[in-house]
């Protein structure tokens, strides 16, 4: 029985864990109400952002420098508030005579801005910030989910400070576990703790077994179960944790919303899940003419790739680097002008509407003078530039 025990006894809660390449969430209920679905709209830090409300943060870390050279990066904070974190930083570090702040005490800032270091190689080397300024402002990190894909050897990146991709997962499921129990609290009481809860975490159908384990790893290490994993002397749950194939939640949450759609037996679903990072499909046939059953036969098993939201803005910023020479370099020492364009573009991504659509972008002054300032030191006359752009 789910959410049981050794001992046979039942969590209090289950909650199952979305664990996103650019943005992740949770959904609990009581074992004994499981139609009863809560999900969390409010999370630390979007409003502040300017974000608009959404059952999930942002799946981001943002590391502080190291306080001396050769100690490693200290994790500062996570999500929405890892991003103002950051932003701040980098905008400090850009000004003169000034040193970075880490303060999350800040304005509104902007929204859906994608980080500038990436688990995508040809992503983080147009977006990357240099060296020197990495070590003044930090390290952002984010989309490292991608770095559990079987294949995901040809995307390993160069992490600063030690920190590897497994440290990053542990440190993200830790943050947002421990975030889910704090909230929990609020409704079941400060008793409530992470022992009473039963773990479900999400994973793409293109993971293998290798990538499964490590995040059943992962989870023990960030103190979510127990296990040879978990450190010593911690609380955590007993409950086994259950991995789910995304497409395989999909599919039982569309058939639960599909109800009125009166699906008779050997009906066919496809479930596509085209999210940030990965694309899962699978094939389902209804097993049953009860309308209230939603047992399913599989005709296409679950399978997919990477692909995704990603990989839109990884050709947007190639795009950008192929029409203005000095782009890629640029971008490394000029961090907030970055983070304009990053929101601009996001805001023009998510309202296409798939039909015929152009945009216009008004390049920031500082990019536009150092586009011409390169342009000149090839000698190409800017006047029959205009031209031939017009």
């Amino acid at each position: 029985m789910p959410g049981a025990s050794a001992a046979g006894s039942s969590a209090r809660v289950v909650v199952a864990v979305d664990f996103g390449t650019t943005f992740s969430g949770f959904a609990y209920a009581k074992p004994s109400q499981l139609d009863d679905v809560f999900k969390l709209y409010e999370w630390p830090g979007a409003s502040r952002a300017g974000a608009k409300p959404y059952c999930k943060t942002q799946t981001s870390l943002f590391y502080a420098p190291p306080s001396a050279p050769g100690l490693p990066f200290q994790l500062l904070d996570w999500g929405w508030s890892g991003l103002l974190s950051y932003t701040q930083a980098a905008r400090s570090a850009a000004k003169p005579g000034r040193a970075p702040s880490t303060s999350t005490s800040i304005p509104p800032q902007h929204s859906h801005l994608p980080a500038l270091d990436s688990g995508i190689p040809q992503h983080a080397d147009v977006l990357s910030l240099s060296p020197e300024l990495k070590e003044k402002v930090g390290f952002f990190a984010t989309k490292f989910k991608l770095l559990l894909a079987p294949d995901a050897v040809r995307m390993e990146p160069s992490l600063p400070g030690g920190l590897t991709i497994e440290q990053l997962v542990v440190d993200y499921l830790r943050c947002l576990s421990s975030f889910i129990v704090s909230e929990l609290q609020v409704n079941y009481g400060k008793q409530f703790s992470v022992e009473d809860v039963q773990w479900c975490l999400t994973v793409p159908a293109i993971w293998n077994e290798r990538a499964k384990q490590v995040m059943k790893v992962c989870a023990e290490k960030a103190g979510m179960v127990k296990g040879a994993a978990c450190p010593t002397g911690i609380a955590a749950s007993a409950f086994p944790l259950h991995i789910i194939l995304e497409p395989e939640a999909a599919s039982i949450y569309c058939q639960h919303k599909a109800k009125g759609l009166n699906l008779s037996q050997g009906d066919k679903l496809l479930v596509a899940d085209v999210g940030g990072g990965t694309i899962d499909l699978v094939v389902h046939e209804k097993a049953d003419d009860d309308p209230e059953s939603m047992r399913v036969d599989e005709v296409v098993g679950s399978y997919g790739d990477i692909g995704g939201g990603t990989f839109v803005d990884v050709n947007f910023f190639q795009h950008l680097c192929q029409k203005i020479g000095c782009f890629k370099e640029f971008c490394r020492s000029n961090t907030s002008v970055v983070l304009k364009i990053s929101e601009w573009w996001q805001g023009i991504k998510a309202g296409f509407d798939g039909e015929g659509f152009s945009a216009q972008l008004l390049l920031p002054r500082k990019l536009s003078e150092a586009w011409e300032k390169y342009d000149r030191s090839l000698g190409i006359d800017l006047r029959m530039k205009t031209i031939m752009m017009n």
